[in-house]
């Protein structure tokens, strides 16, 4: 059916009879993160499809075979014995390795069209196919009365096909293996350790990477010239900020500010006159309950650190001038330069601790996760199928609630992997990321904004700035499309105004029943197309872009830990080693494979919608156009690339359509 405004459709009783049924499925609950708006229960078609889980399974299967890697390396070194093992990780693996089998070929087609009678006998062993193992679990799965098919096609009351019984049979297979899985990642219980102790060189971190790759950040990140362009083009590149003057805080000196810059025709006064210095400031941090889960106690650094751009000359990088790791200045946290030696090192390590925790409770969870999230169910609930803004915003929406469900229920649960990693308490973690999302005005989220906010958007103040110039070019692609799609339902702001549906999306948005979300909204509604152009803009490049910029260096970077730990060991005092204040072993090898699970799963491509998305033939040559606007930005960035350190996460074809992982 083409995408048609609800004061057009001759059909209106029918849209309100399914957007009825619709409000009773999708309902809020506010207790869970409390007072945030999620989602009471995840229905069985908002859930992952199996190519989804074919993509994740083969990232946690290989975190598995590196896991007994490491246990058979311990074991012939007569650190560990397999006597009384309980973990049960080889069994996991070899159990995800053939559901892996079973999903592929069912995401294949291979049952398709199969009648429960084909199955009778030998069945399809029978026509030349000799996998009877695969035979054998799909007629046990469809025999034994699989659950309610995730994705069905069958008629309402009829009965789901060999394929819908077999695929619901095996989805919940694979969550209960991967659940298995990550168990044994994040388990404190009795199990044989596969990696246990505090590092004595650096080269014990490298020694966790047995079956899979280094980083590649493994070689560069002590350097300065990585550690300040971790803040352009790292985990977390919205947060520095430009600053007039550094903060009163850090008690900085010109003979500091030399120290960087080695330069005698610069000052720190030309710097902050000129508008050179940019700063991160970790106040929010500060104070937070320090977390001890899972037996270790954990110290969490406030750090301000400064940075400057050279004045002239063909380098103009960003560079680190000063890092005092607490709020206060005292003789445990002064002023710090990069000729302080291992107590820089020592400081950096702190400026990445917050970073990291920063990054995954507020710039991740909060400002992408969970700002998308009240904009789904009231999609769900107030737009129906057939709007054109339903059938836009529903593929960046694909995965959004299952992820966001599966991450409040497990990962930021009090014994779940944020609780294990992070270094405040989870109870802290937990308002870092309230707070974050509160703090954050919708209508400030759009990446102009933002920018401008930070005063980082002059490349001529700071010039190479990978997340600002690639994001620029991909907010421009998306916004184009949306301005021509919009265009061709809502001739005018009269359309927009007269769009009830819309306007009651846009009230339960803002409702204290409903979204809660903060600063949206024209006087309660959406009063013109400029706006909502702006908003859907806003919404398909934080589900896009703005999510994978934050999401996929926990592989590329994070998971390499002495780069971005999550938590401080020790405080980062002057007199502190850095190997005090990284995380042990087992600390570390955890990171490392949540990391990449959450970082390594690439599900879908930004603009490649699915055959029939769009059923309305005006929509081909605007969506054609985006296309193209993305192959050619792909090549821009290539050849960027040539120029300057890469940067990939923001390549067309490494950004998702939506938060699914």
């Amino acid at each position: 059916m083409v995408a048609i405004l609800p004061q057009l459709d001759p059909k209106s009783d029918a849209r309100r009879s399914a957007l009825a049924r619709q409000r009773r499925k999708y309902a809020y609950k506010h207790s869970l993160v409390e007072p945030l708006a999620l989602l009471e229960k995840v229905p069985r078609a908002d859930k992952p499809s199996l190519r989804w889980w074919i993509t994740v399974m083969k990232v946690v299967a290989e975190n598995l075979a590196n896991s007994l890697a490491i246990k058979v390396e311990q074991a012939s070194q007569g650190i560990i014995s397999f006597e009384d093992d309980e973990d049960d990780s080889a069994e996991v693996k070899a159990d995800l390795e053939l559901l892996m089998e079973d999903a592929e070929r069912i995401a294949d087609g291979d049952l398709d069209g199969m009648k429960p009678s084909d199955l009778e006998g030998d069945g399809p062993v029978s026509f030349g196919d000799d996998d009877s193992g695969f035979w054998s679990r799909i007629k046990s799965r469809v025999r034994g009365g699989a659950a309610e098919p995730a994705e069905s096609s069958a008629a309402e009351g009829s009965s789901p096909s060999v394929a819908e019984k077999a695929e619901s049979s095996v989805v919940a297979e694979i969550e209960a293996a991967i659940a298995k899985a990550a168990n044994s990642f994040l388990s404190t219980g009795d199990t044989v350790p596969r990696v246990e102790g505090r590092a004595t060189s650096l080269a014990d971190y490298d020694a966790i990477f047995c079956t899979i790759d280094v980083p590649a950040i493994r070689d560069t990140y002590q350097l300065d010239r990585s550690f300040a362009r971790m803040r352009l083009a790292g985990p977390n590149p919205a947060m520095i900020e430009r600053v007039p003057r550094p903060s009163a805080k850090l008690p900085i000196t010109e003979a500091h500010y030399q120290v960087a810059m080695a330069d005698p025709e610069d000052s720190l006064d030309l710097a902050s006159a000129e508008g050179r210095l940019f700063q991160l400031d970790y106040a929010g941090l500060d104070g937070l309950l320090e977390g001890t889960y899972p037996g270790y106690r954990k110290y969490m650094p406030a750090p301000i650190a400064l940075f400057a751009v050279p004045r002239s000359g063909d380098d103009r990088a960003l560079r680190p001038v000063a890092i005092q790791t607490e709020q206060r200045s005292s003789a445990t946290s002064p002023v710090l330069t990069p000729a302080d030696g291992e107590a820089w090192s020592v400081a950096k390590n702190a400026v990445q601790v917050a970073d990291g925790c920063y990054h995954e409770a507020v710039s991740h969870l909060a400002r992408t996760h969970f700002l998308v999230e009240p904009f789904v169910i009231a999609t769900k609930r107030q737009l129906s199928s057939r709007h054109p803004l339903h059938v836009l915003l529903e593929p960046h929406f694909e995965g959004t609630l299952y992820i966001n469900d599966s991450a409040q229920s497990a990962l930021i649960a009090p014994e779940g992997g944020v609780n294990k990693l992070l270094a405040p308490s989870i109870d802290a973690a937990r308002l870092a990321a309230i707070l974050g999302v509160q703090s954050y005005p919708f209508d400030e989220a759009g990446l102009e904004r933002q920018l401008v906010a930070r005063g980082v958007d002059d490349p001529e103040k700071i010039p190479d700035y990978p997340f600002r110039d690639d994001g620029r070019l991909i907010w421009a692609a998306i916004q184009a499309w949306v301005t021509r799609y919009v265009a061709l339902y809502y001739t005018g702001d009269d359309h927009v105004a007269g769009d009830y549906e819309l306007q009651a999306w846009a009230a339960e948005l803002l409702s204290f029943e409903g979204g809660r979300v903060v600063g949206f909204g024209q006087d309660g509604g959406v009063k013109t197309r400029d706006y909502l152009i702006e908003v859907v803009t806003t919404l398909i490049f934080t589900a896009s872009a703005q999510h994978a910029a934050v999401n996929f260096p926990q592989g590329s970077i994070m998971a390499y830990t002495p780069a971005q730990p999550l938590a401080a060991y020790a405080p980062s005092t002057p007199t502190a080693t850095l190997l005090d204040v990284l995380p042990p072993l087992d600390q570390a090898l955890a990171q490392t494979e949540l990391g990449r699970s959450l970082g390594l799963a690439y599900y879908t491509q930004l603009g490649r919608y699915k055959k029939n998305t769009f059923r309305d033939p005006r929509v081909a040559d605007p969506l054609a156009e985006f296309q193209a606007e993305l192959e050619r930005i792909e090549a821009v960035i290539v050849e960027r690339n040539k120029h300057r350190e890469p940067y990939t996460d923001l390549l067309p074809s490494k950004i998702p359509q939506s938060i699914n992982i």
